[in-house]
């Protein structure tokens, strides 16, 4: 559950400081959230 918490932070991070990365970046972090999200 930890680890989903770290992912939603590198997530929102990319997102408010690297608009330009949300292409690949954001879609990392995504896919990182719904593996530990799953795993809880």
């Amino acid at each position: 559950m930890n680890r989903g918490l770290v992912c939603w932070k590198v997530m929102l991070f990319y997102g408010a400081t690297s608009p330009f990365l949300m292409g690949g970046e954001w879609i990392n972090a995504v896919d990182c959230v719904g593996k530990f999200s799953i795993d809880g």
